[in-house]
């Protein structure tokens, strides 16, 4: 997982993980947590994930934390956190991504990184991929892939450690 180098890499202490699914990606992460003493904190609002969370919660006790709730509420309420690594992947509608690139944002740590998994369903066409630009134009887009292994594409941006900078004139 391409995560986990990053996390090893900026010797991450904060990660966010919105949308939790099967775990797997939680796992993967808290294992490469367990490199740098970090911690994974996790948005979910599927309460059929519970057992899951549960899973986790016992495994890795002092390292993970799950958040119930709809990430455009829970993730705000956290402003005294800066994460240095937040993975987008919650609902894939686009009006969805859009707000949670923005609140991941506003949480992210200068020079911080976020992955946006899903970027190039299907069934939006362009939209998704629209959005990743819009939102992102002013920052650094390390990586886009239209096609991530069993996912469809994988956004990996960095936050300018200027933040917020103004915005870039689009004239040559």
């Amino acid at each position: 997982m391409i995560m986990a180098s990053f996390i090893y890499l900026t010797k991450a202490q904060l990660v966010y993980e919105i949308g939790m699914n099967a775990g797997s990606a939680s796992v993967r992460i808290l294992n490469a947590l367990k490199h740098t003493g970090g911690r994974l904190k996790t948005f979910e609002i599927d309460p059929r994930r519970k057992p899951v969370a549960d899973i986790l919660t016992r495994r890795f006790p002092d390292t993970f934390e799950v958040v119930w709730g709809d990430s455009g509420q829970t993730v705000a309420a956290f402003p005294e956190e800066a994460p240095d690594i937040i993975f987008v992947d919650g609902a894939h509608y686009p009006e969805v991504l859009r707000r949670d690139i923005k609140i991941s944002l506003a949480r992210l740590k200068p020079d911080g990184i976020m992955f946006i998994d899903v970027v190039d369903y299907p069934s939006f066409g362009d939209s998704l991929r629209q959005i990743i630009f819009e939102e992102l134009s002013d920052y650094n887009i390390l990586w886009f892939n239209r096609e991530s292994g069993h996912a469809p594409g994988l956004a990996i941006v960095q936050k300018p450690s200027g933040w917020p900078q103004e915005k870039r004139s689009n004239a040559a």
